[in-house]
């Protein structure tokens, strides 16, 4: 596996090319998203990005991308406490039933959100 990629449930994400590898996670919403991190974070990558976004309705959306990389170490303890957290405050604050429309402006969101990630991060999404 590459040194850094995307996770991501995002379709926009999925089909843009970039300068990262991404990896592509289909079925149960967030948790599936959610849990493919753990694996990773659990098997020698870390966490880079942050697993929630800035507020309660993007919390609901139906989209995540998170930014990880190799680590030295196998474990991502900081990572896996983060994506612990991010998954009770998820099952705590539900999902929200988006309209096709609401949908699309979230995966705008996201795939933004996951630019201002990157360049923190000095890496490129085109």
């Amino acid at each position: 596996m590459p040194a850094k990629i995307i996770l991501t449930n995002n379709p926009l994400v999925i089909n843009e090319p970039g300068d990262l590898p991404v990896q592509a996670v289909t079925g149960r919403g967030l948790e599936a998203l959610y849990l493919a991190a753990l694996d990773l974070v659990q098997s020698g990558h870390k966490l880079l990005s942050t697993p929630l976004p800035p507020n309660l309705p993007l919390m609901r959306a139906p989209y995540r991308s998170l930014v990880l990389d190799k680590s030295k170490t196998k474990y991502d303890a900081a990572g896996i406490i983060a994506l612990e957290k991010a998954r009770e405050r998820i099952s705590l604050a539900g999902q929200g039933a988006y309209s096709e429309k609401q949908a699309q402006d979230a995966a705008f969101i996201d795939r933004d959100l996951l630019k201002r990630t990157l360049r923190e991060c000095a890496l490129e999404l085109n």
